[in-house]
């Protein structure tokens, strides 16, 4: 890509009213910033260390994105989707378990109706123990 094309678009994008203002935020001379205009050429170096937010890749070659903040939301955005999968995969799983959980429940609390029936059974069954008769006490010898 033609590197005056690249300076004319980091100046768009940085807002600066001309070139004369980019030069001398870089620290050079506007002769300078139009003799690398000229030869199509700039001190990578020097334009990065002034503008560290754009993306190395894209000073060398001009392609993809201009700012390294694109690429890293990008990125971000990437882990983002891959993480909503990963935790709806957890909450599938969570699922699962919370719906065997509630089957175990739903199977004991009918045991334990089955189990009260039969307590209730046995108590109507209760068999009452003899009554023994040890008949009247003799009464004590007199003396």
């Amino acid at each position: 890509m033609d590197k005056s094309l690249i300076i004319n678009k980091i100046i768009e994008a940085k807002k600066f009213k001309s070139d004369a203002d980019f030069a001398r935020f870089l620290g050079i001379s506007s002769q300078s910033l139009s003799k690398w205009k000229a030869r199509n050429t700039y001190d990578i170096e020097l334009l990065y260390t002034k503008c560290p937010d754009l993306n190395p890749d894209w000073l060398f070659t001009g392609e993809g994105n201009m700012f390294k903040e694109e690429t890293v939301q990008e990125e971000v955005l990437a882990n983002e989707n891959e993480l909503i999968t990963l935790l709806r995969e957890k909450v599938k799983d969570k699922e699962m378990i919370i719906k065997e959980k509630t089957k175990n429940i739903e199977l004991l609390e009918e045991r334990l109706k089955e189990l009260k029936e039969q307590v209730k059974q046995l108590s109507r069954q209760k068999v009452s123990a003899p009554s023994v008769n040890y008949g009247p006490f003799p009464s004590a010898p007199s003396l």
